[in-house]
């Protein structure tokens, strides 16, 4: 029996027994890569992943009355917060005000500056994998990681204070918390040279 605890990125994972025909050295040089090249790409993945979850998951669940339909349940994404700045941006219209200015006041610009800091966090991720701006990338990743923990915490805060109370916030919103301090985690453990 074959004990060995290997660092892998920010955790530590411990292996039992090694079957299925797979060698120490198979394994070693597997995990060996994952280490150097892995942990420089997972400060770009869990950055995008943190957008495509605020963006796209169901955030809260919002009753709305006096529609055609009478009384119904409308589901909300960080998109319906923030759908129309990021047009503007895609447009090259760089303004968070007038037209341009995220819905829900201030739930919907620390959601769009969670979106903001993680795409940053994700381009300077890409350069990042260049050994000499590395510890740069993984301070910026750790803002990111903060900025959408910090969003996301006052966003659940506001919202179960709510007409709706605590079961209208959806599973995307702490799906967002845990992408964060997940990514706030790998920036940390970028800035330990890791």
């Amino acid at each position: 029996m074959l004990h060995r605890t290997t660092k892998i990125c920010a955790g530590v994972l411990p292996f039992g027994r090694f079957t299925a025909g797979l060698s120490l050295v198979k394994v070693r040089a597997s995990l060996s890569g994952v280490r150097n090249g892995g942990c420089g790409m997972i400060r770009i993945i869990l950055p995008l992943a943190v957008i495509a979850v605020l963006l796209f998951a169901p955030m809260y669940n919002e009753t709305v009355t006096g529609s055609e339909f009478g009384k119904r349940t409308d589901t909300l994404t960080g998109y319906d917060y923030v759908g129309a700045t990021i047009d503007c941006w895609r447009n090259q219209d760089f303004s968070i005000t007038g037209d341009c200015e995220p819905q829900g006041d201030l739930k919907g610009k620390l959601i769009f500056g969670a979106v903001f800091f993680s795409a940053v966090a994700a381009v300077l991720g890409v350069l990042g994998l260049l050994p000499v701006i590395g510890r740069l990338t993984s301070a910026v990743t750790t803002l990111a990681g903060v900025v959408v923990i910090g969003a996301i915490g006052y966003y659940v805060l506001t919202q179960m204070g709510g007409d709706n109370g605590p079961q209208a916030v959806q599973w995307g919103t702490y799906l967002s918390g845990g992408v964060g301090l997940l990514t706030m985690i790998s920036g940390l453990a970028g800035m330990r040279g890791r």
